[in-house]
């Protein structure tokens, strides 16, 4: 097997109250993959992923990207990890929808014609192109959660990780942002989402993972996993139990 994208080692995260959120988990993440990660309230989930770009230094233990440390490589990190936080609208800092996806590339210090071309590019992925001069704050739910994905796009990553993508949308900006996520896979990238929800995701998903208060107590296949999910509190597909999972295809 190809060295890992992403090779967690021993990771543990203890807040400065004393609060351990995370572990001693161990975790890889291969290039290609569709991971949908799961657990309770409190898990650890958010926690753990926002080491993947150096968001948060491990107390100990280390995150490796392609085998180097991503505390050696931050800039590196966070144009290949791209982090779509559950409030959308909190990433937003631009006045424009332009400027909001040519946030990334500006700070890349990338030439004018390339970030247009980024921006353009991004917008067109996400189906947002007219609304360049809209304020990110004016935009429907289901809209905002896609022009931070825009924005991640626009750094050109190589994972994105989505943390809970569906909350706070009504049933159309679930269908766009699902659609995107599962385009976005098909197109290449590595998506990780971290949702409650599995009736949506799950079906296209090639790994399930759980978290239970702050480790990795389930890993493998959605098949092998379900059965033993709802002992941490994990709640199966709705037609788990009336048919086999590659038949609930929710939304294709």
């Amino acid at each position: 097997m190809s060295e890992p994208l992403l090779q967690i080692q021993n990771l543990v995260h203890r807040f400065a109250n004393g609060v351990q959120a995370v572990k001693g988990v161990n975790w890889q993440i291969q290039k290609g993959e569709f991971i949908v990660l799961s657990g309770s309230n409190g898990s650890g989930k958010t926690v753990l992923v926002r080491h993947f770009n150096g968001l948060l230094q491990p107390t100990s233990g280390s995150v490796l990207l392609w085998g180097k440390p991503v505390s050696r490589q931050l800039l590196i990190a966070r144009q290949t990890i791209g982090l779509v936080f559950q409030d959308a609208a909190s990433q937003m800092v631009a006045q424009t929808v332009y400027e909001e996806v040519a946030f990334g590339p500006e700070n890349l210090r990338l030439t004018a014609s390339e970030i247009n071309h980024r921006v353009t590019q991004a917008l067109q992925t996400t189906g947002l192109t007219g609304l360049e001069n809209r304020h990110p704050l004016e935009l429907s739910g289901g809209q905002q959660r896609r022009l931070a994905i825009a924005g991640i796009l626009a750094m050109q990553p190589a994972m994105i990780v989505l943390d809970e993508p569906f909350n706070g949308l009504d049933y159309e900006g679930v269908v766009q942002t699902l659609q995107q996520i599962v385009s976005l896979h098909q197109n290449g990238h590595t998506i990780l989402v971290i949702t409650h929800d599995l009736e949506k995701t799950l079906a296209h998903a090639t790994r399930l993972a759980i978290m239970h208060q702050g480790q990795m107590v389930l890993d493998g296949t959605p098949q092998t996993v379900l059965p033993q999910a709802e002992k941490y509190g994990v709640k199966p597909p709705y037609h788990y139990h009336q048919r086999p999972l590659n038949s609930i295809t929710w939304l294709t």
